[in-house]
């Protein structure tokens, strides 16, 4: 199996131009669509809608069908776009300018990947305390190092609600980062940056993608640069 992406405008494709993922989720699950919905993701006027393996030419007029008829309203009364405005829940307004944050760095992955295939590795952002009180804490990047990559593979990282926390349905994709990013095998570090809040009970999540069919099977480590907010409490 293989994960497959179908590309629609939200603007062109949709009932009234408007996304609700949720509701759109719900609707392709009660298509006759036989391949499972891996996840729905948007950008802008873009919407990927990413299933576990290519669908047959049937169910891709089906799914068609059911981009076409879907009207944006979402499940709880009022669209909710894939991707949640800065303001909520992934903030990156104003965040790391606080003066009083306490650096708290952490390995969060030490993997393997699967030669010629697209694997998730997640990490559970856990509640963490300074001084006995729970605090509020944020990233401002990931660094990655990988051993026996070979040219083409690629990475994605993503903010993803697996366990329905925020309300969104299970599996939601809140944000996504570093899409596509191009693993260098003559280059073991990178780094990934990105501002943002971190929200307990969420999980950050890597895809990698391995292009060999043969050989040494890639390996990586990823690294947290997480900081606390020792003012505000949770």
């Amino acid at each position: 199996m293989a994960q497959t992406k179908y590309t629609y405008s939200i603007a062109n494709d949709t009932a009234n131009g408007v996304l609700a993922a949720d509701a759109l989720k719900s609707e392709y699950e009660a298509s006759s669509i036989i391949t499972a919905l891996d996840y729905i993701s948007s950008l802008g006027d873009v919407l990927d809608i990413y299933t576990k393996d290519a669908l047959s030419t049937g169910d891709k007029t089906t799914l068609d069908g059911v981009v076409s008829n879907h009207t944006g309203t979402s499940l709880g009364g009022d669209p909710t776009p894939v991707y949640i405005p800065d303001d909520k829940p992934i903030s990156q307004s104003g965040v790391l300018e606080s003066k009083s944050l306490r650096a708290r760095l952490i390995g969060i992955f030490n993997e393997t990947a699967t030669l010629n295939q697209t694997t998730d590795h997640d990490w559970l952002i856990p509640n963490v305390q300074y001084n006995g009180v729970s605090k509020q804490s944020y990233m401002n990047g990931i660094e990655l190092l990988v051993k026996d990559a070979t040219l083409g593979d690629k990475i994605t990282f993503q903010v993803i609600d697996k366990d329905n926390v925020l309300g969104y349905g299970a599996n939601f994709v809140l944000d996504e980062f570093g899409k596509d990013w191009y693993v260098l095998p003559d280059k073991h570090e990178s780094i990934i940056l990105y501002k943002a809040k971190l929200i307990v009970g969420v999980y950050i999540r890597l895809k990698y993608t391995s292009t060999a069919s043969s050989g040494n099977v890639p390996k990586f480590i990823c690294n947290l640069y997480r900081h606390l907010d020792q003012d505000v409490d949770i």
